[in-house]
Formats: structure tokens, sequence, C-alpha cells
């Protein structure tokens, strides 16, 4: 789909359509009753129960890290007695609704949503009187979390699987808990410590046996994706010994993981104490071009595509390009939703808000960002 409308569709009809998820089931509502394909071998129907919109409403606070909500009041008719359904517990308020443009001829894959979010404030009289109400999209409104999980029987299960290791000591004892218990996994960015001092934390998971050289490694795991960095650093926070690690990308269930595989022979780290992490071999998380992500501007483009709206790319990699300058070396190691990280964490340190235009949600770049000179 591109972003504008073709002379072909502009020149038909372009109907507004109001899908409503409500009662256990989908309304489709525009202000003529049709039949269209669905995108998927089968068909929607249109009702004419769409009776007015309004127009939208769009606020942006260059200096505010609240959500920016967009809002467009619409009233409908869904041809049955609502105030019945609502009695019955099927509630109007806070269901999911969705007002999209579609062309003559489109299916309803083609069509083009104007405010995702969810119905606010409906009012309603007799059956037939119709209902009021606002679709409201909140721009930071995902549920989405930003931290992964593991168990550590999984993580072994791989290690086995690929032929390289078997199983030496599984615990618990020795410094590892249960393996059957899910833990968090910290997502890094960049550098934490700057690759000069301990960041984030390392957790250990299993001790493994290397089947060829007969090499005994604790497992550490040091991110719940896989990292840019070919070694690490680990150094024991309680006596601050410390030793070399290298780092494998292994795949666990079909998702990425970074183990530090500590030889455990001649070790000069207590390896039995809390253990830290030093960036300095190489950074953490991998963007989609396969390079390291560091930048403001590459964390921001990752949790905006974490959320469960609508995204203006366009914006987006403009936001990126303009947040180049900006480096970031963080981690996070406690679940939290997509949304309250960025509005506790990156809109007080970043020159951004976050706005929602007409193709989506984009960080708003404030315009006395400097750019660094281009070579």
């Amino acid at each position: 789909m591109t972003d504008r409308w073709t002379p072909a569709q502009l020149s038909g009809t372009i109907r507004w359509v109001l899908s409503l998820e409500y009662a256990g089931g989908t309304w489709y509502l525009g202000q003529e009753s049709i039949t269209i394909d669905d995108g998927t071998g089968g068909t929607i129907v249109i009702s004419d129960g769409l009776l007015d919109l309004a127009d939208m409403t769009e606020t942006l606070d260059l200096w505010s890290t609240d959500s920016p909500r967009r809002s467009v009041p619409v009233e409908f008719d869904l041809g049955v007695d609502v105030a019945v359904l609502i009695e019955q517990g099927h509630d109007l308020a806070g269901c999911v609704a969705e007002l999209a443009q579609l062309a003559d001829g489109d299916d309803w894959s083609a069509r083009r949503p104007f405010v995702s979010g969810r119905l606010q404030e409906p009012q309603y009289g007799a059956d037939g009187e119709g209902v009021r109400a606002s679709i409201e999209q909140d721009v930071l409104s995902s549920d989405e979390t930003i931290v992964a999980t593991y168990r550590a029987d999984d993580i072994l299960d791989a290690l086995v699987a690929s032929g390289v290791y078997t199983a030496y000591y599984t615990g618990p004892g020795a410094g590892l808990g249960e393996l059957s218990v899910t833990r968090p996994a910290a997502i890094v960015i960049g550098t934490p410590g700057g690759g000069t001092v301990p960041g984030s934390r390392a957790k250990r998971v299993v001790y493994v046996q290397h089947v060829t050289t007969g090499v005994i490694s604790l497992v550490f795991l040091i991110a719940g994706h896989a990292v840019a960095a070919t070694s690490v650093t680990l150094t024991n926070s309680e006596d601050n010994s410390s030793d070399v690690a290298p780092v494998l990308n292994l795949s666990v269930n079909g998702t990425q993981v970074a183990l530090g595989m500590y030889p455990t022979a001649l070790a000069t780290l207590n390896y039995l104490g809390i253990i830290s992490t030093t960036w300095d071999s190489g950074g953490g998380l991998i963007d989609e071009t396969g390079g390291e992500m560091e930048t403001a501007g590459d964390f921001i483009a990752y949790l905006v595509r974490l959320t469960e709206q609508q995204v203006d790319h366009g914006r987006v990699n403009a936001a990126r390009q303009a947040l180049r300058a900006f480096k970031v070396g963080t981690y996070i190691d406690e679940s939290i939703t997509v949304a309250e990280y960025i509005r506790e964490a990156m809109l007080d340190i970043v020159p951004v808000s976050m706005a929602i235009g007409p193709r989506g949600v984009y960080p708003y770049v404030c315009a006395t960002t400097r750019l660094p000179p281009t070579r």
C-alpha cells in the first residue's frame, strides 16, 4: 500500500468504515450497506450503521512525557438494543474499535486505519437511537513487555542438541538454581558501563563439557537475545576477581540468547558470587541490519516496533537518523511494558516526544537537536 490514493481510487468512492469488537463478535459499520472481500478468501458484510463522524483531534506537547492521543467522536447504530446487551454484561466502554478508510473495490486488508483504540464514554438511549462515543488511541498504550525469560533446562537442551556439549553438572548447588524455574533475561543495548566497568548482570545456568576437548564450562546467561560481542569480562562484585569468557549466541526454542562460556579450569574468577558483565569486546543487541544497536535512534526505533500500535516507519527512520549522535549503553533486567519504559526512561533523557500522525506512531525530534557534521 502506498502513502497516497491512486487516481483510480480517487475517481471512485472512499468510504469510512467503523469496526468494533463487541459482545463476542466484530461489527462492521459504514454509511451504506455493502459486502466486500476480507482479503483471505471470505467476505465481510458492512451495515449502514455509521451515523456521524467528527473531526480528529491530535495533541502534541514537545516537552511532555505524557502520551499524546488521537481522538475521534463517532455515532453509530448496531441495529440491536444496546441497553439490553449492557444489562447482559457486554459493556461498550473499552471495546476495541478502528475507524478506517476503504476505497471502492479494495478488500478489507487494503483499508487505511485512521484511528485504532478503544471506545470512551459511550452514551446510548433507547433501541434505534444509536450510540455516541469517542475512539481514543493512546500512543503509549502497548501491553507488550520488553524483558525476555528463560529456563535453564531449555538452554541445556539446546547446548546438548548442538552436538558440541554434554551436561556436566545441572544443580541445584554450586551456585545453580532449579532447572525448571522461569527467570528474566536481560536486554542489553550498546555497552553498559561504557565497555570499561561492569554493567549488566550475568546469571549462572549449568555446567557443560565440550565433547571434543573435554573442557568444562560454567554457562552464564548474559542476554536474552543475540549480541555483537565476541567475549565479555565477568567480574565478581564481592571480591573484584575477574576473567574473560567467550560469547556463544545460541537459538533456544526459536529465540536467540547470548551465553558466556566460562572455562572453570585454572580460573581466576570466583564464579560463585554475584557476577557482572563488562562489555569490552563489542556491544549487546543486534539490530535488523545485523549491526550493533548503539544509538538512541536505534533504541527508540526498536522500542516502537515492539508496540502493538500502527507505526509511521518513514518518520521513525527519519528520527533514527536525527538521533544518531546520542549513544546509548543500558540494560533492562526486570519485566516492564514498552509503554512504561518509553515514558519513564527514554522521554526524560532523549530530546523527543511521541506523536501520532495519519500513518501511525512516531518519535518527534526536538528541532533544536544538533547533528554531527557528515563526512
